[in-house]
């Protein structure tokens, strides 16, 4: 056309162009004979030129599975869409073009340590001026003062001069794609967890209402109904992706809705920490092929480069002290230190001194990593060699909890805070497995129990120790990490999907008051004594307020907390999932919390509410009593019973 194209608004929206002479194609359709003789009504032209823009600034996309709960977030910014399609006498094409400007995507379970799953590495000159110190760690790509492309950028050409409209096959002049290089932090949970949203999701848009489930994905692409192409240029680009790996087990719940899944995944037992992998280009021309085809290339070519790459992933294993990257930084600190040694022979002490600072800086890096990964992987050996599956998962929650450490300080504290409660359970489970297991079996359950108590006893604190260690070198090698790398952080904090009905709430909305009030309980349960453990990873599911106090269940724990005031005419109405206000946040205290799987039943008399221990799970506490709930005991007693059935 002979006027431009209208710019789209920069916050994004939607633009379509057709040219003056796009009416043309109408007229023809509408004459007698369709437009068939060749020639169009007088004063009508052909149409020549259609094409839609989309420019968004921001979208994110979340997984929320059945439970439901959020998986992951997907956030793209700066995504703009061209499709174009030309008709003239000689230039007869269609065209199609994605442009990403940048892309990150979050794990959303509550406790991980990679709360960032995907996001896009920093170019290689940025890397080197950060570990020159021209650029402080973690600055923002725009002020870094370089150019930096789009993270995503595919086009395809289609050609229409050349179609063969008698079998109906595309010819692809071009299919290509850039891709920018990318940091890949998975987690076993989540892995599992997002198999299971795909595979559920398979099953239900391939089967047919009354039809059986069991149908291969590949039934889109049977031979009958799949088209051919000829791809004249099929192009994607090599990417290096910066791998690392955390082992996490499922909870009770989740491995229940995943235990098809895990069966099959039996490469999650290693953590890895930064494997670099180098991925090369594919690139195919003059072929001819269907979908299923070109899905068995792209699957074959990748499988072949991770293969090929596969002692990169076993050299950056934890529990071996990750010694490709130990080796990586040593080799970067000496060849930092040999050039400061040729600009010393030049008279440069400048450079000297920066060489030797780098040295220093690249190699207590790579040791602390390596002495942090072999550590953190000895501890969890021996906290598994405890047998004590709630201790295992409490350390790993708490410290998913916690975070990384910043520094070689808070690492000492937060190591500290885990030896001693490490030592802590040591100590009781000396004293309280024999009695479960005497109360249980008799004599052979209480020496069963003397056993498991004496090997936690030795275990459990010395894997409190080695989390000492690991936690202080980990603070240390992120104090005196080279490259610079930025911890990226979530664009937002899981969302409380609401209550029982576990709808949506919006993400702008304020923490809801339960939420808020296990929070508070949670610090209270780390530094009293309690019957059932820490409430840090613990996620509220439903609660109910009574005259007292409130009542809170959750995935693991049932809490309850008394008011401290006897003034309660402001606080809302009782009942279950009711109102909580400000005040009533604030007036709780924590006065117990059990394990569900240590309840053996319950029961009313009168207006108290009985809970039992069962003997074969808890010796701790025998029987708890909740006095004076009047009319609301009934029910409490079938809420409690219904949160308990739940979560076993």
């Amino acid at each position: 056309p002979e006027s431009p194209l209208p710019e789209p608004s920069p916050r994004g929206g939607l633009t379509l162009v057709t040219t003056p002479d796009a009416v043309g194609g109408a007229a023809r359709a509408l004459s007698p004979d369709g437009g068939k003789a060749g020639r169009s009504p007088e004063g009508v032209k052909r149409a020549a030129r259609h094409q839609v823009k989309v420019r968004l600034s921001k979208v994110a996309i979340t997984l929320v599975d059945i439970r439901p709960q959020e998986l992951a977030t997907f956030y793209f910014s700066e995504v703009a869409g061209d499709v174009l399609r030309v008709e003239k006498e000689q230039d007869r094409f269609r065209s199609a073009s994605l442009i990403v400007g940048d892309c990150q995507v979050d794990n959303m379970l509550a406790k991980t340590p990679h709360p960032v799953l995907l996001y896009p590495s920093p170019p290689p000159e940025t890397k080197e001026r950060q570990e020159r110190g021209e650029i402080p760690p973690g600055t923002p790509p725009e002020d870094e003062g370089g150019e930096q492309g789009p993270f995503l950028r595919f086009a395809a050409v289609e050609d229409l001069n050349e179609k063969d409209f008698a079998t109906d096959v595309p010819i692809m002049k071009k299919l290509q794609a850039e891709l920018r290089d990318v940091e890949l932090n998975l987690e076993g949970r989540l892995v599992v967890l997002v198999l299971t949203f795909y595979r559920a999701c398979a099953r239900l848009l391939l089967s047919a209402p009354n039809a059986p489930l069991e149908r291969d994905e590949l039934v889109l692409f049977a031979p009958s109904t799949s088209r051919r192409l000829y791809f004249e240029m099929f192009a994607l680009p090599p990417v290096k992706v910066n791998f690392s790996f955390a082992r996490r087990d499922l909870s009770a719940d989740d491995a229940k809705a995943a235990a098809e899944v895990k069966s099959s995944m039996a490469w999650l037992a290693a953590s890895v920490d930064n494997a670099p992998l180098a991925m090369n280009a594919l690139v195919t021309r003059h072929a001819f092929m269907d979908w299923p085809t070109l899905l068995a290339v792209l699957s074959e070519h990748y499988h072949k480069e991770c293969v090929r790459q596969l002692y990169r992933v076993l050299g950056s294993v934890e529990v071996l002290g990750n010694p490709v990257g130990l080796l990586r930084n040593l080799g970067s600190g000496f060849h930092a230190f040999k050039s400061g040694l040729t600009g010393l022979r030049h008279g440069d002490q400048e450079s000297f001194k920066e060489g030797t600072k780098t040295m220093v800086r690249h190699s207590a890096h790579g040791l602390s990593n390596s002495i942090a990964k072999v550590s953190s992987s000895m501890s969890r050996g021996l906290a598994s060699a405890a047998n004590d599956e709630d201790f295992l998962r409490e350390r790993e929650d708490r410290k998913d909890h916690t975070g990384r450490p910043e520094s070689a300080q808070v690492g000492l504290r937060q190591g500290s805070t885990q030896f001693f409660k490490s030592v802590g359970s040591g100590f009781a489970g000396m004293l309280r497995l024999p009695a479960q297991g005497y109360k249980a079996r008799g004599a052979s359950g209480m020496l069963e129990g003397l056993a498991k108590g004496a090997t936690g006893l030795v275990c459990k604190p010395t894997s409190g120790f080695l989390d000492l260690i690991a936690n202080t070198t980990e603070g240390l090698r992120n104090q005196t990490n080279p490259s610079g790398k930025p911890l990226h952080s979530r664009l937002r904090e899981p969302r409380a999907l609401g209550g029982p009905e576990g709808a949506l709430r919006s993400l702008h909305a304020p923490p809801l008051p339960h939420a808020l009030l296990l929070e508070r309980l949670a610090t209270q349960s780390s530094s009293l004594p309690s019957l059932g453990g820490d409430l840090v990873a613990d996620t509220c599911r439903s609660h109910m307020v009574v005259t007292d106090g409130v009542l809170l269940f959750t995935g693991r724990h049932c809490v309850w907390a008394p008011y401290n005031t006897r003034e309660r005419a402001s606080f809302c109405d009782a009942g279950l999932n009711g109102a909580l206000s400000d005040a009533q946040v604030r007036a709780c205290l924590l006065g117990w919390h059990v394990q569900w799987k240590d309840l053996g039943g319950l029961w009313v008399e009168g207006d108290t509410l009985v809970i039992q221990a069962d003997s074969q799970e808890c010796a701790t506490w025998d029987r708890l009593r909740l006095e004076g709930l009047g009319s609301e005991v009934e029910q409490a007693c079938h809420t409690m019973h219904d949160a308990w059935r739940w979560s076993v």
